[in-house]
């Protein structure tokens, strides 16, 4: 149907021109060149179907770059969009990671934790031994409210008896009181928790350097009471002895095992040695510097950034707390000097 469509406007197209180029002097006359308009509507119609069929090739053409730059563009929006799903996954996946290491406990939590807990239990348990100690050194050596000679007699049997018996009983071969001698436990000695017999022995030492004998505290005049200046003497010699006992205990007393747990000096130091100057700090050091040989062989051998802040955090925890214990000790030595001061102003009488 279109091909006879073409042709009947190829021979119509050729007739106008057959008539338009005919002589003006003849165009009375139909005069016609058969042959030639047929060569000439044959040129034309191969002509025009050359370019019909390069109009559809054009068209084909122009619909495959359209088809093309479709499938480019889908192919550009595909790639953009699975580039932004791998960036959110990995953003997220590095929050993620972020947030876990900065929610990482530190290397020594376990061991912070621990001490914490432990010298708070110690503590409590220390000063009430320190209590019942200076309990018993004052009861030992207190007479003032006692008023016959011969009462003041059985106290002071009583106490030195206890006292040497109790040196005797912690002697195990010529039982002549040795152990109540050896003061390097109560120096500190190379053992940081007393055992039960080191922690009688050291009280009794104490009782031995600051009195073994309990003073007489009576009236010139036989079955008298104390007049107010004698009690206020013999309280002030007793009060000098108390002050310098207690001291003692209070030594004594960071070396105290209670109910079976380190004493405060061993938890201190064993926290300490664990962090610096033997194996064990050593290897923390090198774990908090990343420079530990098995790093990468195990997570628990390498440090975060934010690790490291938490145990240094620690560790300054753990200073402050021991210039609270400094600051404790610098009052102490200001009570005992006052002390000696006094003495030394105004001796006993």
């Amino acid at each position: 149907m279109i091909r006879r469509t073409l042709l009947v406007l190829v021979l119509a197209l050729a007739l106008g021109i057959g008539l338009v180029l005919t002589s003006p002097a003849r165009a009375q006359y139909l005069v016609s060149d058969v042959a030639n308009l047929t060569e000439t509507i044959s040129a034309s119609y191969h002509a025009l179907q050359s370019w019909m069929e390069e109009n559809v090739l054009m068209q084909k053409a122009m619909d495959q770059a359209g088809m093309n730059t479709s499938l480019e563009v889908d192919s550009i929006n595909n790639a953009m969009a699975n580039m932004i799903v791998r960036q959110g996954a990995t953003s997220e996946e590095i929050q993620n990671l972020q947030v876990l290491q900065e929610s990482m406990p530190a290397q020594d939590a376990c061991e912070a934790v621990t001490l914490s807990v432990n010298l708070e239990d110690v503590i409590c348990g220390v000063e009430d031994e320190v209590v019942e100690a200076s309990d018993r050194q004052i009861d030992r050596l207190n007479t003032l409210e006692m008023t016959e000679e011969g009462q003041i007699d059985a106290h002071i049997r009583t106490s030195v008896g206890e006292l040497l018996a109790e040196c005797q009983d912690m002697s195990t071969t010529d039982g002549m009181g040795t152990a109540c001698l050896e003061t390097q436990d109560l120096l500190g000695g190379s053992i940081p928790t007393l055992t039960e017999d080191q922690a009688r022995s050291t009280e009794a030492q104490i009782a031995l350097l600051i009195d073994p004998v309990p003073d007489r505290m009576v009236n010139p005049r036989q079955n008298q009471a104390l007049t107010e200046e004698q009690r206020l003497e013999g309280m002030r010699v007793l009060g000098l002895k108390s002050l310098a006992s207690n001291s003692m205990l209070m030594v004594r007393a960071e070396r105290l095992s209670v109910d079976g747990q380190p004493s405060r000096l061993q938890l201190l130091k064993t926290f300490a040695e664990e962090h610096f100057g033997t194996a064990a700090g050593a290897d923390f050091l090198a774990v908090m510097t990343n420079t530990h040989e098995d790093k990468t062989e195990s997570l628990s051998k390498q440090s975060t950034p934010s690790q490291v802040m938490r145990s240094m955090a620690v560790m300054d925890a753990f200073l402050v707390y021991m210039d609270v214990l400094k600051y404790e000790q610098q009052l102490r030595m200001e009570v005992l000097q006052a002390g000696l001061l006094a003495v030394t102003v105004e001796p006993p009488k």
